[in-house]
C-alpha cells in the first residue's frame, strides 16, 4: 500500500515574524516533463515554493510486520521547478510561510498550482498565525480580612502580541460579589513586553473566611476586543487580636505565681480557639497545660506560671504560649522570657543623664523591699545665669487604681556670673519609709527595674519648676478616679515642707493636703 499523500498545504502555530513550512503531494498517473509550481491567490505576499521532489515507491523489509512501501527520493529541485515526473512517481511541493510581525489577522490562505505536459494539479495552502495574547499573574497574594479596605494584589503582565495594546483591567463582578475593583488603566504593554502594576481589591465585612476564586477581564479600553483573564484566590481569614498582661522580660523568685492573661479577640463569626503553653524552662510549670473554648467575639483566659520552690536561679529563657483559632486555622503566640532570680531585696533606679536649658544631672531612687527609699542625685548649671530646678523620679502606677509615688529634689543654681549661689548641688535625701512599697513589693519586683520616668526641669521662676515637673510625670499615665501623684513618705515624721504646701499664713499643711496642677490628676502630700 503507498504512503499517503496529504493533498492539502497546512502550516499552523506559526510565532509571529518567524518561518514554517509544510507540503503537500499526488502520484502522477503519467509522464510529465518540464513540471512547474507556482503560488497563487497570495495577496499577502506571505507564501514561496521552496523546492519540488520526485520520489519512487519501494520496499522497505524492515517493517514492523514484513515489508511496508515507503518513499525513495529520486529528484529534488530548489525552487518551483522545472522538473520531469514519470508515471506511478510521487511528486510532492514544499511551501514556506513568512510569518509577518504584526499580521491584521491570523488566518493565510492561497493555492499551489503544479503544471507541466499532461500534469495540472492544484493544492489549497492555510497557514495560522499565532498572534499572541497577554497572560497576567498574581506575585503576591496578602491575606484580606472581612471590611479591609483596599488591599493592593501586585500583577505581571506578559504580552507575546507583536504590536502595543493599551488594555483596562476590569472586575468581573458576578464571581465573588463581596469583593469590590476598580477598572484600571495601566500603561501601554509593548509588544513582547512585560508590565507590573497593583490590582487594589476591597472586601465587604460580610464575607465569609475562607478561599474566594475572583477574576478580572483584560479587554480593549473601547470594549472592542477581549485580551484574555486575571484568575487568582484571596484568602479571607479573621482578624484575630491578642493582648496579654505579661512583660517581654519576667523575673520570678522561687516559689513566685504570676497569673498571665490572654484578651483574644475573634471577629466573624464562631470559632474555636485553644491555647497551650510549649517547652518549658528549668524549675517553671503552666496551670493548665491546654485550653479549649467556644468563642465568638471576645474572650479571656488565664493561666498561672509557677516557678518551683526549689528551683535554681537561672539565665532568661523563653516560655511560648500558643493560640489556634480554628475556621479558618490562624496560629500564633506569645513569648515571655523568664529568668529565675535570687530574692531581690532591693530596686535601684537610674535616670541616667537628663539636661533641661542649662541645667544637666543625675538622680538615682534606691527602694527597698521593707518600704525603705533613697533618693540622691547631682546637678550643674552651665548657663551664665542661674537656674531653679526640680528633680523626680517616679515609680510607673501599678495598676489604673494605684496612686503613682515620686521622689524630688528641688533647688537652686547659680550661673557663671552669679558670686553667690552654687553652680552644683549634690543631694542625698535622709532614708524615707513608705508603706506602699513593701504592700506592693511583688508587683514592683516583677515589673523590674525600668518601670519608672525621670524629669528634670529648669526655669528662672521658681514657682513653675514644680508644677512643670508634675505635669511631665503625669503624660500618658491613665488612672482611675480618686488616684494621685503622691510622694514618698519619710520617716518617722513627714511634714509638708515644699513652699506649694504652706497654708496661707505660711506655716507648714498638716494631715492630708492636696492640690491640683491641671491633667486630671491631683498631687497628696501625706504629712503626720
Amino acid at each position: 500500500m503507498r504512503p499517503p499523500l496529504p493533498r492539502q498545504i497546512q502550516i499552523r502555530n506559526v510565532a509571529l515574524g518567524t518561518k514554517a513550512g509544510g507540503s503537500a503531494g499526488t502520484y502522477v498517473a503519467t509522464d510529465a516533463r518540464q513540471v512547474v509550481a507556482r503560488i497563487d491567490g497570495d495577496t499577502s505576499d506571505v507564501f514561496r515554493i521552496i523546492r519540488v521532489e520526485t520520489d519512487d515507491v519501494v520496499k522497505d523489509p524492515n517493517g514492523p510486520h514484513g515489508g511496508i512501501d515507503v518513499l525513495e527520493t529520486v529528484s529534488v529541485v530548489q525552487g518551483p521547478g522545472p522538473i520531469d515526473v514519470d508515471r506511478g512517481q510521487a511528486l510532492q511541493v514544499f511551501v514556506e510561510f513568512s510569518c509577518p510581525a504584526d499580521p491584521p489577522q491570523a488566518v493565510f490562505k492561497a493555492t499551489a498550482v503544479v503544471e507541466g505536459s499532461g500534469l495540472s494539479v492544484v493544492f489549497p495552502i492555510l497557514a495560522v498565525a499565532r498572534l499572541g495574547s497577554l497572560q497576567a499573574v498574581v506575585a503576591t497574594n496578602p491575606l484580606m480580612h472581612p471590611g479591609s479596605p483596599p488591599l493592593a494584589f501586585d500583577v505581571r503582565i506578559f504580552s507575546s502580541l507583536g504590536h502595543e495594546v493599551t488594555i483596562a483591567v476590569e472586575y468581573d463582578t458576578p464571581s465573588e460579589p463581596t469583593f469590590t475593583a476598580p477598572t484600571q488603566f495601566p500603561p501601554p504593554i509593548p509588544a513582547g513586553g512585560v508590565i507590573d502594576l497593583p490590582v487594589f481589591v476591597s472586601c465587604a465585612p460580610e464575607t465569609t473566611p475562607g478561599q474566594h476564586p475572583v477574576s478580572f477581564r483584560l479587554r480593549a479600553v473601547d470594549g472592542s476586543a477581549s485580551f484574555g483573564f486575571l484568575l487568582f484566590t484571596i484568602t479571607v481569614t479573621r482578624a484575630v487580636t491578642v493582648v496579654t498582661n505579661l512583660p517581654d522580660n519576667l523575673p520570678m523568685q522561687p516559689g513566685d505565681v504570676v497569673r498571665g492573661e490572654l484578651r483574644v479577640t475573634v471577629p466573624g463569626g464562631p470559632a474555636q480557639l485553644e491555647v497551650a503553653h510549649g517547652p518549658l524552662p528549668a524549675g517553671i510549670s503552666v496551670r493548665p497545660d491546654s485550653q479549649r473554648f467556644a468563642v465568638d467575639g471576645s474572650i479571656f483566659v488565664g493561666f498561672d506560671i509557677e516557678a518551683s520552690p526549689s528551683a535554681a536561679p537561672h539565665p532568661s529563657a523563653p516560655l511560648q504560649i500558643f493560640w489556634t483559632v480554628t475556621e479558618p486555622e490562624i496560629t500564633g503566640q506569645v513569648v515571655v522570657n523568664i529568668e529565675i532570680v535570687p530574692d531581690v531585696q532591693e530596686i535601684i533606679y537610674d535616670s541616667g543623664t537628663l539636661e533641661a536649658l542649662t541645667v544637666r544631672g543625675w538622680a538615682q531612687l534606691a527602694i527597698h523591699r521593707n518600704g525603705d527609699w533613697f533618693f540622691r542625685g547631682h546637678v550643674h548649671e552651665n548657663g551664665v545665669v542661674g537656674d531653679n530646678y526640680a528633680f523626680a523620679i517616679a515609680l510607673n502606677p501599678i495598676d489604673t487604681n494605684s496612686d503613682l509615688h515620686y521622689a524630688l529634689q528641688q533647688g537652686t543654681l547659680g550661673g557663671t556670673v552669679d558670686p553667690f549661689e552654687d553652680r552644683d548641688d549634690d543631694w542625698q535625701q535622709p532614708t524615707g519609709n513608705d508603706p506602699a512599697i513593701a504592700a506592693n513589693w511583688n508587683a514592683i519586683r516583677l515589673r523590674g527595674s525600668s518601670a519608672f520616668r525621670s524629669v528634670l526641669h529648669a526655669s528662672t521662676d521658681a514657682a513653675q519648676v514644680f508644677e512643670a515637673v508634675l505635669e511631665a510625670l503625669t503624660i500618658g499615665v491613665v488612672v482611675a478616679a480618686g488616684a494621685a501623684v503622691v510622694a514618698f513618705l519619710t520617716s518617722p515624721t513627714t511634714h509638708c515642707q515644699d513652699p506649694q504646701w504652706q497654708v496661707g499664713n505660711g506655716e507648714e499643711a498638716e494631715g492630708v493636703k492636696e492640690i491640683d496642677p491641671g491633667g486630671g490628676m491631683k498631687v497628696r502630700c501625706e504629712g503626720r
